[in-house]
């Protein structure tokens, strides 16, 4: 049997081929047809990297597989198989239901243009984040994303805009807290900094699941951030109307050096009328218009914002069957 046992690939013998008997001989035969294979299963294995069939030349296999040891040997394979999981889960969900987007990926940079960027903003990146850029160097944008304009649609890490508005464009997120910045895993803390990972990796599942959905307005589809499902996503109807309301952190507008505004999320009051109407005194009405306001924002047991008055001037919603 061909084994793999910490990346490492074990094929037993029994005995040389000169000295086998029938059955060994036979499974020697066995051990040569894995062997064609051999490459394929390494890179499947390890890197789940998936091969035509075509491509079925052992030397070639083994080439291919050269060549990943050789790019990737800087950093714990752990690590890689992680990063490597993460993106090809993201691309294969945009592939199936945001093709637009999945167009826009591009190819991994190289340690080369890593290390010019970190010499431009004199930082070391965490390995987390070098292999997030190794994989995939950010997206092809034709648009401005800057500036007052809407800019694109097309970001693959989707986007909140209150009040129509971007909360934020082109900003850099910051990875880890800057006094945690340093070129190599801290072994004594454990601490492996890979907090832009994990905030991926949470966004991948939450596009998976149905927690966060693609959002279309007009012509144009986008990524909306705020989850639409329970429990992240609470929902009250009143005389007919739906509202939904949910919120989404923003790491890019935290200040872990501020006490009283650590973090900052944003939060996304949205309404419907039902199919059967507005009802009000037992009548039914095709179209309304909000009044009153009143929502209540807590952060666990804590309120944070009791918001109860009259619609915003120039805001004021207006609901109908369609």
């Amino acid at each position: 049997m061909l084994e793999i046992v910490n990346d490492h690939v074990y094929v037993p013998l029994e005995e040389s081929s000169s000295n086998a008997q029938p059955p060994e001989y036979a499974y020697l035969l066995c051990v040569e047809v894995y062997q064609e294979h051999l490459g394929s299963v390494l890179l499947m294995h390890i890197y789940k990297v998936e091969l035509p069939r075509s491509l079925s030349n052992d030397l070639f296999l083994q080439e291919t597989y050269r060549l990943w040891r050789e790019s990737f040997g800087m950093y714990p394979w752990p690590l890689v198989k992680r990063v490597k999981r993460c993106w090809d889960r993201l691309k294969n969900w945009l592939s199936a239901n945001f093709p637009e987007a999945d167009a826009t990926l591009r190819k991994g940079a190289t340690e080369v243009e890593i290390e010019a960027l970190e010499n431009i903003l004199k930082v070391k990146l965490p390995l987390p984040t070098r292999l997030l850029y190794r994989f995939c160097d950010g997206q092809e944008l034709t648009d401005d994303v800057g500036g007052t304009a809407l800019g694109s649609n097309l970001g693959n890490k989707g986007d909140y805009r209150p009040a129509r508005s971007l909360v934020s464009a082109g900003e850099m997120i910051p990875c880890v807290p800057n006094a945690l910045l340093s070129p190599m895993h801290d072994s004594n803390t454990g601490q492996q900094q890979d907090a832009m990972l994990l905030w991926l990796e949470e966004h991948v599942r939450r596009l998976q699941n149905g927690i966060i959905k693609l959002r279309k307005e007009g012509m144009i589809r986008s990524i909306n951030l705020f989850p639409e499902e329970s429990p992240l996503c609470s929902t009250a109807v009143t005389n007919g109307v739906q509202v939904r309301a949910s919120a989404v952190f923003i790491p890019e507008g935290c200040n872990l050096l501020d006490e009283s505004h650590k973090y900052l999320f944003a939060y996304s009051i949205r309404m419907r009328l039902l199919p059967e109407g507005c009802i009000v005194n037992g009548t039914s009405f095709g179209s309304c218009q909000l009044n009153w306001r009143h929502w209540i924002i807590r952060a666990n047991d804590h309120v944070v914002s009791d918001v109860n008055g009259e619609a915003v001037i120039g805001k004021v919603s207006f609901c109908s069957i369609n």
